[in-house]
């Protein structure tokens, strides 16, 4: 067993991602079965010493790790979710972190240092409309309605607690001198961040903060789509990469000067701290620092690191004091981009740069764009399956525009660091003026390229199709048995040409049964958002719910099309003439139909509105039916095929005010699960509810975190 470290560290984060992603107490009872199988053929069948002692290692990681991880959620996690979630409580408690700001709503990461007069550490998830005025560190004294915490990021950082407030939220602030050293790397982020808001646009400013700061949430929500559609968002999310640019970066301004290795090594990873302070301690720059203090502690100590001993040493630091890091998606597809760059770039690298072994003159350029073409197909394949189950989709350009945007960005981060830093000289600041200049033009580079692959369309696949899953696993399996066979190269090469295949007979019996079906897509935005489609027919027959959620279902229905055949707003809420308008911006429609309560508006063009009491029927398809009906209390469709039919209710609609001929159905779309409906046939849909224990049932369903498609044909 050469690497010991990594086979437990990343077995050990392996383990506890699965867990936690598949919430069944199905797969730890296999994991354990698994387990101790694996323990008992270890022990007494295999021969072979170092095989033995792999599989033993990875057997008894794997069962501790499901050991630690289900002890930690039934003796630390959930008594507190069972003791404090739908409660109002009083606190007093600190302020850890800056606000997070996304869709007019501010987040704070609070810890309690009393709750209702006891002291008891907890941190908790707090949603606000308006920004309070705290400074990180601050005491605020405050009552919250609690709820269990849903945003995987606030798990991640330990909260499992959640309290969202309005406009009148009532606290008492506390400010307190005694801070401690972090304060200093969250004054640090504020001023870099005000340096680049004051010299440079705001796109363009907001892209260097996510760069180098972290900041994701400072660029605008169509920017941060662009990026997700075309498969780069890990060029905005500060990372490794970013980190071992500016390692470099500082390493080549002190080669010349400082010439003791223990004391250049000593620098670099005093730089690499204080990266990892100014971001936060974003997991994905811990694992690249850990690696980092690995490799130059092996150089004071004149020892050679290893890449992926060092890896799962990074995956162990992160997991075991948290076993909820791994709610973190970004540390995920760090550590799986990285182990696949550790794996197969180099290999890939040297097997294509064996084809242009007689080349002289341009090796040196052909070579680089060599190497940043093994790295950007190294980590794409090894993050596709953890995009896929997380996200649903896989990026057409996303291995082209890394080449083509890394370069660019490594720059933009380089010279984004240096202007932050001289801004802070005095008169040598006049010298930042031409790096903000670099950046600002780097940034528009950017974004115009993301921009526009993103505006092609079916830039993005939709991957939560049947075949796209049974070909990733025959490419997970023809991995593994490729590491058996001796002729690798000929072997990756038809294995390629098999999967490829695959995929493409896949989507051509996916495509002709697709045509044929008619389906209805649930969206979890907090309301209803409903599509009706069949083959290139699609309408939407529903939008409404949270803003935070509305690009996110824009952007899975761009997957499919471009083009509505219809638009139907069947409440004139803010919410649902907000999502709307994006919607309008966003698509081409044959027809939207905005309801219109107080009949103030008058049909433009193809937007036309019906007020109360007016009903219409429109054929979705040429199987489908959408009989809308408004009445004095809301609107309602009858959205029917020949063999299913589903009522969608929005708004305040009445039980009684349902023609009888529409009374029975076999769904009910709601996004209020009222008694009201309890004369109404068929199984209930919920797609908005204030009980965050709701759990399904035969008759009922909610819509919560994952999207629900039904069959109708």
């Amino acid at each position: 067993m050469k690497r010991p470290f990594a086979l437990i560290g990343i077995t050990y984060l392996s383990v506890q991602a699965a867990l936690f992603y598949l919430e069944s107490d199905l797969a730890a009872a296999i994991l354990t079965a698994v387990c101790f199988i694996g323990t008992i053929v270890s022990l007494f069948i295999l021969k072979n010493r170092n095989l033995r002692h792999t599989v033993l290692c990875f057997c008894l990681t794997a069962a501790f790790a499901s050991t630690i991880f289900s002890g930690y959620n039934i003796f630390v996690k959930q008594p507190i979710v069972d003791k404090y979630s739908e409660r109002e409580i009083y606190v007093t408690a600190t302020v850890l972190e800056q606000p997070t700001m996304q869709y007019d709503t501010y987040r704070y990461l609070i810890e309690t240092d009393s709750i209702n007069g006891k002291i008891e550490k907890l941190k908790i998830c707090l949603s606000t409309i308006n920004e309070l005025n705290v400074e990180e560190f601050d005491r605020i004294s405050c009552v919250l309605p609690l709820k269990e915490c849903t945003k995987s990021q606030m798990i991640a950082d330990g909260a499992f607690l959640q309290a969202s407030v309005n406009k009148n939220f009532a606290y008492i602030v506390k400010k307190t001198d005694d801070k401690p050293l972090y304060y200093q790397a969250v004054k640090i982020r504020e001023n870099f961040a005000d340096s680049f808001e004051q010299n440079m646009s705001q796109d363009c400013a907001s892209l260097c903060r996510a760069v180098l700061l972290g900041e994701k949430t400072a660029l605008s929500q169509e920017i941060q789509n662009d990026f997700t559609r075309c498969g780069v968002s890990f060029l905005i999310v500060v990372s490794g990469m970013h980190l071992a640019i500016i390692s470099s970066f500082v390493f080549l301004c002190i080669k010349k000067i400082i010439k003791n290795r223990v004391l250049r090594s000593m620098i670099m990873l005093m730089c690499a701290f204080s990266f990892m302070a100014v971001t936060g301690f974003a997991p994905s720059v811990v694992r690249a620092g850990v690696m980092l203090a690995v490799v130059y502690s092996g150089k004071m100590f004149m020892r050679k690191g290893d890449s992926l001993n060092s890896l799962g040493i990074a995956a162990l630091i992160l997991t075991v004091p948290n076993p909820t890091a791994v709610a973190d998606v970004g540390m995920l597809l760090s550590f799986t981009a990285t182990l696949g760059i550790i794996l197969w770039a180099r290999k890939i690298s040297v097997y294509i740069m064996g084809k242009f072994a007689k080349l002289k003159r341009l090796k040196k350029p052909v070579e680089f764009t060599v190497n940043l073409f093994a790295v950007s197909v190294s980590a794409t394949v090894w993050t596709m399956p953890i995009s896929v189950l997380m996200f649903g989709k896989v990026s057409v350009f996303s291995i082209l525009l890394s080449v083509i945007l890394s370069p660019a960005v490594s720059v933009l981060v380089a010279c984004a660091l240096l202007a932050v830093i001289l801004y802070g000289f005095g008169i040598v600041s006049i010298i930042a003026y031409p790096l903000t200049f670099v950046c600002e033009q780097l940034s528009k580079y950017v974004i115009f390229i993301v921009g526009t692959f993103s505006d092609i369309p079916f830039s993005s696949v939709n991957a939560r199709k049947p075949y796209f899953y049974i070909c990733l696993a025959l490419i997970a399996v023809m991995v593994i048995v490729g590491y058996f066979v001796k002729n690798k190269a000929n072997y990756a090469v038809k294995s390629a040409v098999i999967s490829l295949c695959v995929l493409a007979l896949g989507f051509a019996v996916y495509s002709v049964i697709d045509v044929n079906t008619t389906v209805i897509n649930i969206y979890a935005t907090g309301g209803n958002t409903v599509t009706v489609k069949r083959g290139k027919n699609c309408s939407v027959v529903s939008c409404g719910g949270e803003a935070a959620n509305v690009y996110y279902a824009v952007s899975d229905i761009m997957e499919d099309t471009t083009l509505l055949d219809f638009l139907i707003v069947p409440s004139d809420s803010d919410g649902s003439l907000l999502y709307a308008d994006i919607f309008q911006t966003k698509f081409d429609e044959s027809d939207v139909l905005i309801y219109d309560s107080k009949g103030e508006n008058e049909d433009n063009g193809n937007v036309k509105y019906f007020t109360v009491n007016k009903s219409f029927t429109l054929n979705l398809n040429s199987e489908t039916k959408d009989e809308a009906v408004s009445t004095e209390s809301g609107v309602y469709q009858y959205i029917s095929t020949e063999s299913t039919a589903v009522l969608l209710l929005d708004g305040n609609c009445k039980a009684e005010d349902i023609l009888e001929k529409h009374r029975k159905a076999d769904y009910i779309i709601t996004d209020k699960d009222g008694d009201n409906l309890q004369d109404i046939c068929g199984k209930r849909i919920i797609t908005n509810t204030d009980d965050a224990n709701a759990k399904d049932c035969e008759d009922m369903i909610f819509v919560r975190d994952k999207n629900l498609q039904i069959v109708i044909d």
